[in-house]
């Protein structure tokens, strides 16, 4: 079963970072023509799979429990300060991205649009490792996909407008930027908070089931 907090957290943290999808990815549904729901279909394969190896990681005996919905919460805090600007980035980047994802943006086929809609989820964005950090707290790979589709679904009324919205995002400046970034962090604690709190059985609070009153 996967815990409703977890799917809401994430996906107000898609609703809320919008903005942020906007400006950074705008440019490139803009660019995949006529084909941009294939792009949103690859992006969205792509999210789910990290987001279930996430949480796979989170179920692990090592971070199991409380040590897992630790480890989200710094990650979290990190990104959401790199969302903001407020921290540095992190030297990742993947060996060869530019110029595979530009010799797929060549092509018009519909295998080549969901391949670079895949590819986006490996660009180094602090607001999808945001969310990642929230399907670590998930604790189980079924919790982690579902947490990081919510999380893609959030963001795809804005960002279905593409481009055309770029240049009024921009305009936000770094204000609106850290806007975004409490926006998100707060969804992202507040869901981690709730996955994890005990109720008087010890199992988490999202799990607890009140048994049905007999007559």
């Amino acid at each position: 079963m996967v815990p409703v907090p977890l799917l809401v957290g994430a996906l107000v943290s898609g609703l809320a970072g919008s903005p942020h999808c906007i400006a950074m990815c705008g440019p490139l549904v803009g660019a995949c023509g006529p084909r941009p729901a294939a792009w949103q279909v690859g992006r969205l394969g792509a999210y789910v799979t990290l987001g279930a190896v996430a949480g796979q990681i989170g179920s692990a005996t090592l971070l199991g429990g409380p040590l897992a919905s630790g480890v989200a919460v710094v990650l979290l805090c990190w990104f959401a300060a790199r969302l903001a600007g407020l921290a540095p980035a992190l030297p990742f980047a993947v060996p060869g991205y530019a110029r595979v994802a530009s010799a797929l943006l060549r092509k018009q086929g519909l295998a080549a649009r969901l391949a670079f809609g895949a590819m986006t989820a490996l660009m180094p964005c602090g607001l999808v490792w945001s969310a990642l950090a929230v399907a670590v707290a998930g604790g189980s790979a079924l919790a982690g996909g579902a947490a990081m589709a919510a999380f893609w679904l959030g963001g795809l009324p804005l960002l279905t407008f593409g481009a055309r919205g770029v240049g009024l995002i921009a305009q936000t400046g770094p204000w609106g930027r850290r806007a975004v970034a409490i926006a998100v962090l707060v969804a992202g604690l507040w869901s981690i908070r709730v996955r994890s709190m005990p109720s008087d059985d010890g199992a988490p609070a999202c799990h607890h089931i009140v048994p049905a009153q007999r007559f």
